[in-house]
């Protein structure tokens, strides 16, 4: 028996059109599922079909990177696929440095790797939401840290008096500021939002700050010896953004562009030779490696990682 072109093209089609039908119901339930697991809900109908197109554009991506051979790292879709890498909240860092004092010398007998974490110095991960005060949350980490590593004890410190050193801290030294302002409260007990001194103990208290030698990252080693360092990088890359595991490495990423901070809690090296920082995000535990990221570590200063590193002394 034999078809003619047209009865051909007909059942063409149908497979055609039959395929794109199943392939747009893997999607929506796909999309529904990860709707339920993040948590999700729209005020209307046509947000929803916007943050869909956006989530969509974002699980190509996702798909095209960890089909490529050769990646360090994994892309996923975490809780912020809906959310296109340019409308993330962004802040400035224009920071000055903190006091310019160098660190003496290089350790030669520096560890291989290295975990603050593995102290218990380090405040558990939080999701800092649509607050841009990604400085605030930081600094309090930094200072949090500081004090257990000097004092033994690991408070829970305010964020919302850090933000007050953070904003000023816009135009000069952090690590200044909270020692200007006489230091953190613990969070429970922090009953202003001024900017006068609070009438709740300070517990966090540090004598001011040092920088690391600017794109320099064997200081930058040599800092998180001593303690927990602030770091400022460029994360506005879709890559960053949809990370999930691995070793963080985009040449697209700028050293100077610097959007957002993270606290860098120590180092390592993966079974290939790669280097890495280890470093603590404020988007949540659902995002990354329970809210860390491995950047890259002696690749050229990637994504500023280097470039404006300041921790408390």
């Amino acid at each position: 028996m034999s078809y003619s072109v047209n009865a051909w093209l007909l059942v063409l089609g149908c497979v055609t059109v039959w395929y794109c039908q199943a392939v747009d119901h893997s999607t929506d339930l796909e999309w529904k599922l990860w709707t339920r697991r993040f948590d999700k809900s729209y005020a209307t109908q046509a947000e929803e079909s916007l943050r869909k197109t956006t989530w969509l554009h974002n699980r190509a991506l996702v798909l095209e990177h960890n089909n490529r051979p050769g990646v360090t790292f994994r892309m996923g879709l975490n809780s912020l696929a809906d959310q296109s890498a340019a409308n993330r909240s962004r802040i400035q860092l224009p920071w000055a440095r903190d006091n310019r004092i160098p660190i003496s010398g290089r350790n030669s007998h520096a560890p291989a790797e290295f975990d603050w974490r593995k102290k218990g110095v380090v405040l558990p991960v939080i999701d800092q939401g649509q607050i841009g005060s990604v400085l605030a949350y930081v600094t309090r980490d930094a200072v949090s840290s500081y004090g257990a590593i000097h004092m033994g004890s690991l408070f829970n410190l305010s964020v919302r008096r850090s933000l007050t050193a953070a904003e000023t801290a816009m135009l000069g030294p952090v690590f200044e500021c909270v020692h200007k302002i006489g230091g953190l409260c613990l969070a429970q007990d922090y009953n202003t939002s001024d900017c006068q001194r609070p009438t709740c103990k300070q517990v966090g208290q540090v004598d001011g700050g040092r920088t690391v030698t600017s794109g320099d990252e064997a200081d930058l080693q040599m800092a998180v010896l001593k303690t927990p360092v602030l770091v400022a990088i460029d994360a506005s890359q879709v890559s960053f953004q949809m990370y999930q595991a691995g070793i963080y490495d985009d040449p697209n990423c700028s050293p100077t562009r610097l959007d957002h901070a993270l606290l860098l809690v120590g180092y390592g090296k993966d079974s290939s030779g790669n280097e890495y920082w280890i470093c603590k995000n404020s988007w949540g535990k659902a995002w990354g490696m329970q809210g860390y990221v491995y950047m890259s570590r002696n690749k050229r200063n990637q994504c500023g990682i280097a470039s404006a590193a300041t921790y408390p002394v």
